[in-house]
């Protein structure tokens, strides 16, 4: 197995996502992550748990999602929705109907594989609370075109946790 960790913000700026594991790397074991002293190591999946557990869901139990995203059930305004947890994404995204005030127009810089890097206007949500499990959370959201959201690693900040592919569960220590 090869790794190769760069750190693209110095040449990228505010372009570049934190960091970006690929599945195959995380697939392969239990790994723990610890976004205060930036570290990433791999984790006894025998260990029993000690922290609150998430379990997730994947494409194979959605057949309205493609890709292999970690699937998270969520509740935003009492009305169940999903989550993919995606460390490589720059913004949250939230899906249109769910947020219950007048979005804000901005400005903000887009790109993907097929689009270059453009300025678009986009509608901010601010401060939308959400639910996983019992555990609320708190951020601002991007409205997106997809039928599910997407949240970035910002809702797991000062959070160590171990994310484990076998046994499909995030756990928050």
């Amino acid at each position: 197995m090869y790794c190769l960790v760069a750190d693209l913000t110095g040449h990228y700026q505010k372009y570049a996502p934190k960091f970006i594991v690929g599945a195959n790397i995380l697939s392969s074991g239990a790994w723990k992550f610890d976004m205060e002293k930036n570290i990433v190591e791999p984790y006894d999946s025998n260990n029993k748990a000690k922290g609150t557990i998430y379990k997730w869901k994947n494409h194979e139990d959605y057949p309205d999602v493609a890709i292999d995203y970690i699937i998270l059930d969520s509740k935003v305004n009492e009305k169940k929705t999903r989550f993919a947890f995606d460390t490589g994404c720059r913004n949250n995204k939230l899906q249109r109907g769910l947020y219950v005030g007048k979005p804000e127009q901005i400005q903000k810089e887009t790109a993907n594989i097929v689009n270059k890097l453009s300025i678009k206007t986009a509608e901010l949500c601010r401060n939308v609370t959400f639910k996983i499990g019992k555990d609320e959370y708190t951020l601002d959201f991007i409205i997106g075109d997809g039928n599910i959201g997407l949240l970035n690693i910002e809702f797991l900040q000062g959070h160590s946790f171990i994310l484990n592919y076998k046994k499909q569960i995030l756990e928050l220590l």
